[in-house]
C-alpha cells in the first residue's frame, strides 16, 4: 500500500517498526504495539512516529499496561 507523499516518511517508519521477530524481546514488544496502534489508528499513526523520531522518544500507551480498550485513539498515545 503506498503512503501519500506527505506521509511517506511516517509510513516507512511504521514498515521498518512494526517487523516482528516474536522472540519477546524489547523490540518485538514495541513492533507489536506499533502493529496494533497502526490496525486502530491507521494514517493518524504516521504523524507520531515523526514526532517520536524527531524527538527521539518511542510511542507507549496511557495508563495501566494491563489496560484493555476496545477502540485506542491518538489520545491513548504518549511519547516516552
Amino acid at each position: 500500500m503506498p503512503a501519500p507523499p506527505n506521509m511517506k516518511k511516517g509510513f516507512e517508519l511504521y514498515k521498518q517498526l512494526s517487523k516482528r521477530d516474536y522472540s519477546g524481546s524489547e523490540a518485538d514488544e514495541y513492533a507489536q504495539l506499533i502493529g496494533t496502534l497502526f490496525s486502530h489508528l491507521r494514517a493518524d499513526l504516521f504523524p507520531l512516529l515523526e514526532r517520536a523520531e524527531k524527538e527521539g522518544k518511542k510511542l507507549a500507551l496511557n495508563g495501566p499496561k494491563d489496560l484493555l480498550i476496545s477502540y485506542y485513539t491518538t489520545e491513548h498515545v504518549s511519547f516516552v
